[in-house]
């Protein structure tokens, strides 16, 4: 279930097609047949290369909500989103998971500039340990300043939530090249090779 109220936290912000499903099925807007067909069309997409619309902007032209449904549901899933805000930052959208949390696309609003915040789970920021580790990741690549490395901008806790704002970086990944394409050809994968071993060069020399 999904409001406007505050979200705890201690838990992490699901991404956007999720906020807007949850506020949907709430309202009784959708139901499990039309949300598969709008997935369906998202993995059309995402087949053909192209990046996938949003889950509520699928459902809107598949004619499974009206416009009305679809501002309102909007409108709630931005609530929800300023209510779930790091001081400083607002979360945008959910770029990835990792083993020890989500990466969010956000905007540093005293800079007014895109960044990256990676979040420690709920689960992992109750031990001191990986709260230990987090936060040393975060000071190591702080000090690092190279063109093959993202750039560390901020780290801290708020409200029970460790972060850790750094760099962002437009395009998509290497497996997200290699998913999309296949295997690359030689002086393609060279250049990438070489990045990488410059940057860790610099990491560890």
């Amino acid at each position: 279930m999904i409001s406007s109220a505050p979200v705890n936290q201690g838990e992490t912000l699901p991404d956007d097609d999720e906020l807007f499903l949850r506020a949907a099925k709430r309202e009784g807007a959708v139901d499990d047949a039309k949300v598969e067909q709008a997935r369906d069309t998202q993995r059309k997409m995402a087949d053909l290369g192209l990046k996938p619309k949003p889950i509520g902007d699928v459902l809107l032209e598949l004619g499974a909500i009206d416009a009305d449904v679809h501002a309102r549901v909007s409108a709630t899933v931005a609530r929800v989103k300023e209510a779930f805000r790091i001081p400083g930052y607002r979360l945008i959208e959910r770029l990835g998971r990792g083993s020890m949390g989500v990466v969010y696309k956000a905007r540093q609003l005293r800079l007014d500039r895109v960044v990256a915040i990676k979040v420690l789970s709920q689960s992992l920021a109750k031990n001191e340990g990986f709260v230990r580790r987090f936060l040393k990741e975060a000071r190591v690549v702080g000090r690092l300043n190279h063109p093959n490395i993202v750039q560390g901008f901020d780290a801290g806790e708020a409200g029970g939530v460790y972060y850790f704002a750094m760099e962002y970086c437009e395009g998509p990944t290497v497996l997200a090249l290699l998913k999309r394409g296949g295997a690359m050809d030689e002086a393609r994968a060279l250049r990438i090779v070489v990045q990488v071993t410059r940057a860790l060069d610099h990491a560890f020399g």
